[in-house]
């Protein structure tokens, strides 16, 4: 004979029979004899359907959330990469701005600082001239008057 424990690890709870009582015969629990086992049979079977229906039902549950997680997921990398491009668009735009206005900004430097390298060199030049004639007026003095003064110790003059 089976025990109750025994009973209970086969069925989680106990088979009862019509009256109330616990079978006490091993063909009722393994129905493998007459109406009784048969109907301890139908109750197992019928439990498992309905674990089975709610299994099935929480496997769709969660088929159906993942379709909504995965449209959730797409469409919401979609309006990533559209912000992303966008400004991505944006910072070129912005980049291309900049450096426009850094073409002109170094191109205005760049000719003043020609104009200020032409004055400065003009300057140069005109200083330049100034000192030679300063030099070749006292260059000449000096060897006319060391010309005058060896002309003067030869006895030429």
């Amino acid at each position: 004979m089976m025990s109750e424990a025994r009973l209970q690890s086969l069925d989680g709870d106990v088979p009862q029979t019509d009256d109330g009582d616990v079978p006490q015969t091993d063909h009722v629990a393994f129905g493998s004899n007459g109406s009784g086992g048969q109907s301890g049979l139908d109750a197992r079977v019928a439990k498992l359907e309905a674990s089975v229906a709610h299994i099935q039902s929480d496997i769709a549950e969660i088929k159906t959330d993942l379709r909504d997680m995965r449209a959730e997921y797409k469409s919401d990398m979609t309006q990533m990469r559209t912000e992303q491009r966008s400004d991505m668009a944006q910072m070129r735009t912005e980049q291309k701005s900049d450096m426009a206005n850094l073409r002109t900004e170094m191109k205005t430097d760049i000719a003043d600082l020609r104009t200020e390298i032409k004055t400065d060199i003009a300057d140069l030049r005109k200083d330049q001239k100034q000192d030679f004639r300063l030099m070749f007026g006292a260059l000449s003095a000096v060897a006319l008057g060391l010309a005058g003064l060896m002309a003067k110790g030869f006895g030429w003059l």
